[in-house]
């Protein structure tokens, strides 16, 4: 998609997240990023998992693609 696109995706989107719990004895979370490098032609990516309610990193992983 375009930026245009992608923006008003992530405005959808946002539109459905909750920060009410709503699961009983949640013990991980994680995030995710991915970033796409157009002029190098590669795409970069990155997840973390976190322990909750703490948030300590437990595990990190990244790569780069191309």
């Amino acid at each position: 998609p375009s930026y245009e696109e992608a923006v008003s995706i992530q405005r959808e989107l946002k539109k459905a997240v909750s920060d009410k719990p709503v699961l009983n004895n949640i013990r991980t979370v994680a995030g995710a990023d991915l970033a796409i490098l157009k002029e190098h032609k590669k795409l970069v990516a990155g997840i973390v998992l976190f322990s909750y309610p703490d948030l300590k990193v437990l595990e990190s992983v990244n790569t780069v693609s191309g």
